[in-house]
């Protein structure tokens, strides 16, 4: 069976959590590290890459991600101005084609995959173990401010971050992930993940 039939065979069917957990029954399955913007996604990433593991930055990824315009829904060259009216206007999609056959291509290695699925919640069944890093309001707002720009100390920004990052993790806690407390050092939330994974396995 070739990749794209498999992948067109389950995206007009649906049934993501049933064909993936066969497809995947004798293959290393694999595994997301999840969580909101500056939760340390990318920070895990790169260690686990230090470490000798397989890990793929789904930001990296080109055409991965695409922007619409909620009210046209327009698809819109990126990146957008960094202001808190254009993020409103704006959402992130994923594309979920292009997600699916690099999963596919990837599962005859354990591969840790460290990224948003926003909302394609769906998609989550394809992995066998979430990590969702959990880090509190105070930490996270402290992180995002030393990006550049003014964007990231702008306080309604702030507000608006917080408000998101409520309702993300909340669909993410629907799969029953593995939280991770990502307030800690990277060391120990390094440590804590490739613990969980080792005993879960």
């Amino acid at each position: 069976m070739t990749n794209l039939p498999l992948t067109r065979f389950i995206k007009y069917n649906g049934f993501y959590r049933f064909f993936y957990k066969l497809y995947f029954l004798k293959k290393e399955q694999p595994v997301i590290i999840t969580g909101v913007s500056g939760s340390g996604k990318s920070a895990v990433c790169k260690e686990l890459k230090k470490c000798g593991y397989k890990a793929i930055d789904l930001d990296e990824i080109d055409g991965l991600y695409f922007i619409k315009h909620i009210l046209s829904g327009k698809i819109v060259p990126g990146p957008l101005d960094l202001t808190l009216e254009s993020i409103q206007q704006h959402k992130m999609l994923i594309n979920e084609g292009l997600l699916k056959k690099i999963v596919i291509e990837n599962s005859d290695d354990l591969v840790f995959y460290c990224g948003n699925l926003l909302e394609a919640n769906h998609l989550y069944s394809m992995f066998k173990k979430i990590y969702l890093l959990k880090v509190n309001d105070d930490v996270n707002i402290d992180r995002l401010k030393t990006r550049p720009g003014n964007f990231w100390q702008n306080v309604e920004v702030h507000k608006w971050l917080l408000h998101s990052k409520k309702l993300l993790e909340a669909l993410i806690c629907k799969h029953c992930p593995i939280l991770i407390n990502a307030n800690q050092n990277i060391n120990i939330v390094m440590t804590d993940i490739l613990t969980s994974y080792r005993y879960r396995t």
